[in-house]
């Protein structure tokens, strides 16, 4: 799977990122599919939700609440 870090709008690598799951005992499907679709979410173009557009949301809100204080 390809993977794409993007920090402050710019590759955090300058080439690409080849990532490789490799599965210790047994896991079924579902475990499986969550596991890929967080690491896919990493790197998601619109209009996929990724984890990235997750955390900027907590700090945004973190960011207010700090505010809110003030």
């Amino acid at each position: 799977m390809h993977i794409k870090l993007m920090l402050h709008n710019g590759p955090v690598l300058a080439a690409p990122v080849n990532s490789y799951i490799i599965w210790f005992g047994h896991r079924n499907k579902n475990h499986q599919a969550t596991t890929r679709d967080f690491i896919y979410s990493l790197s998601s173009s619109p209009p996929y939700p990724s984890v990235a557009d997750w955390w900027r949301a907590v700090r945004f809100h973190t960011d207010q609440m700090e505010l809110a204080k003030s």
